[in-house]
């Protein structure tokens, strides 16, 4: 069996599990050290009061998002591999998870008003698209997930740090605000979602 079949192809249980367990691994380690490199980056560029706001503001924004799974996208794995009324339930739980998701981002627009700090603002709408767009990106994932085609998940995962890393270094070196480097976050995730 050539290396491309192995890698690319499920042919049996065992290989199947390997296959997945390869890929996955290869996606944790580029992630993390992807968002290592950028971390590092954006906290020496923007210092710690820029580095503490950008964070301050991906977590209250991420508060709005907490409800807008549920848990769907195991439902979906779990359903797919049962094979009863598949396409019945995927289409009452996409429903119900753009729903969720878009009354979340809907919700985090109206919260945005909190803040009085006109760039904040900006980087707390920024990355509620950003969030939003995750979610969606999320459940398309898990469709993969279902297939066991997790090479898709990795090329899916790896576009969205990749291209976050390099448009990260690249905003924060010409515009030195969180609003560049929310910006930054939004693209890559926007273009990982039309690959997916």
């Amino acid at each position: 069996m050539s290396i491309e079949k192995f890698l690319l192809m499920n042919i049996s249980p065992k290989q199947i599990v390997l296959k997945n367990t390869f890929w996955l691994s290869l996606s944790q380690i580029f992630t993390r050290l992807f968002k290592f490199i950028l971390v590092i980056f954006a906290a020496r560029i923007l210092g710690p009061t820029g580095w503490g706001s950008f964070q301050y503001v991906l977590s209250v924004a991420s508060m709005f998002f907490i409800l807008s799974d549920w848990g769907i996208g195991n439902l979906v794995i779990r359903d797919y591999q049962q094979k009863e009324d598949f396409k019945e339930r995927i289409h009452s739980g996409s429903l119900i998870r753009e729903s969720l998701a878009f009354l979340s981002l809907l919700i985090a627009l109206i919260a945005s008003l909190i803040f009085e700090n006109p760039s904040f603002r900006r980087a707390f709408v920024i990355l509620s698209f950003f969030l939003f767009l995750s979610n969606l990106r999320d459940y398309i994932i898990s469709f993969f997930q279902a297939v066991q085609k997790m090479e898709k998940q990795f090329f899916i995962v790896f576009i969205e740090s990749f291209l976050t890393l390099i448009l990260g270094i690249i905003f924060i070196l010409k515009f030195k605000d969180i609003i560049s480097f929310a910006l930054a976050y939004f693209l890559g995730m926007f273009l990982s979602l039309l690959y997916a």
